[in-house]
């Protein structure tokens, strides 16, 4: 089961290189297919979350941007906050955020 799901892991990273609308809906169709053969419950409910938003991830072949420099920065400011223990004054919070952040 373990080899399965890392071949499987290994098979969906093809998905990352593809560059079309067309081609990602098909692949999606095709690994749903894969793992469906696998029955391996995580893998099942990890394809029903793709299915779920299937619409969305597929935007991104006709936008080609996302959201994961704003994820980055979120991150980035509450990894900040969190080793400040909370920061009495907001203008030192602030000092860090740009000295962090620059």
């Amino acid at each position: 089961m373990l080899r399965t799901c890392y071949e499987l892991k290994e098979e969906f990273r093809k998905f990352f290189e593809i560059t079309n609308i067309d081609e990602a809906s098909v692949y999606i169709d095709y690994f749903t297919a894969l793992v469906a053969e696998s029955e391996i419950p995580e893998l099942q409910s990890f394809c029903k979350t793709l299915n779920n938003w299937r619409e969305y991830i597929l935007n991104y072949y006709y936008f080609f941007i996302s959201n994961g420099p704003t994820e980055g920065r979120n991150h980035k400011l509450k990894n900040i906050k969190r080793r400040g223990y909370g920061y009495r004054n907001i203008d030192n919070f602030r000092l860090r955020i740009c000295s962090e952040c620059a």
